[in-house]
């Protein structure tokens, strides 16, 4: 398995499978303000990213199942919930997703990364004062 994604076996040869979809790149914005989700989708417009936001654990569940998210961008300085409850939440999204912790130097964002390295999930952090576009950039990566 590489990255979350499984590798089929063909034969001798040895090849990669990739979730291929139509349409936009679903976006969850996980923060209790909306201005992440503003920015993401004033960037990147409506062709290539729909962009949802869920501002509490019982929102994001339901946004969740209902969009089946690629990306989840977890704000830090707007927290939705506990570290526990938003890792509970990434660790139930299937293998396809991508989660983003923006904001890693916050508190919040310090034990969220620890409670991934614990739980031994995959969760790609970027420092807020990087801005908005590493997140933007990753976001670009995974639209048809």
């Amino acid at each position: 398995m590489i990255q979350g994604l499984p590798l089929r076996q063909s034969g001798a040869a040895t090849t990669l499978e990739i979730n291929v979809g139509t349409g936009p790149v679903r976006v969850l914005v996980l923060s209790r303000s909306a201005s992440i989700a503003v920015r993401l989708r004033a960037a990147l417009g409506g062709l290539q990213v729909h962009v949802s936001s869920a501002s509490d654990a019982t929102s994001a569940r339901e946004v969740g199942a209902k969009y089946d998210p690629e990306v989840v961008v977890i704000d830090a300085l707007a927290p939705i919930a506990d570290a526990d409850t938003v890792m509970l939440f990434v660790e139930a999204l299937p293998p396809t997703s991508t989660s983003v912790l923006w904001g890693e130097e916050q508190a919040f964002g310090r034990q969220m990364k620890h409670e991934a390295v614990q739980r031994r999930v995959k969760l790609t952090t970027v420092e807020r004062s990087e801005g908005v576009e590493p997140v933007l950039d990753l976001i670009r990566s995974r639209h048809r």
